[in-house]
């Protein structure tokens, strides 16, 4: 999922899946991981890719060549629609073995990643969080179940309020 934030607007202004190649994106992510790694086979990079023992940032950009395309088509096509850059970015439903992506692509394309006071937020919504829930709890994967409760609508003046 791929969910775009505008700086001026205090709410999300586009969100959207990844296309449905992601087998084939996969596949080629493995044969760059064993060209770059020198590993001796694809089974070896799969290996390697899902163990999570190894940081990815560094040949990062090189994975995600196709993703960056599709992004960056999105955020011009955005930006040439309303005239605003895109200041921040958020990723949800990853695994944890591919917790370095979001930060490669922030960085590839010079945004910031979103980062949401989860604690704050729900108490400002009046949900609390029990005590076996700590604030390490909550992150990117919270972010689908927390939206199923949570619904803004434009209130006064143009002030967003929650309902």
């Amino acid at each position: 999922m791929e969910a775009i934030r505008s700086g001026a607007y205090d709410y999300l202004v586009m969100s959207r899946t990844f296309p449905d190649d992601l087998r084939s994106s996969v596949s080629r992510a493995m044969r760059e991981i064993q060209q770059e790694l020198n590993l001796k086979d694809e089974d070896a990079a799969r290996s390697l890719f899902f163990s999570n023992t190894f940081d990815f940032r560094e040949i990062g950009p090189k994975l995600l060549r196709k993703i960056f395309k599709e992004l960056n088509a999105s955020a011009g096509f955005y930006e040439v629609q309303t005239g605003q850059t895109i200041p921040y970015f958020y990723m949800t439903s990853l695994p944890a073995y591919l917790n370095w992506i979001p930060e490669v692509i922030a960085r590839e394309m010079e945004v910031e990643l979103l980062d949401i006071a989860w604690l704050e937020w729900l108490e400002g919504l009046g949900v609390s969080v029990g005590g076996d829930c700590s604030p390490g709890d909550l992150g990117p994967g919270t972010f689908g179940l927390c939206s199923l409760f949570v619904n803004f609508s434009p209130g006064k003046d143009g002030v967003r309020t929650q309902k």
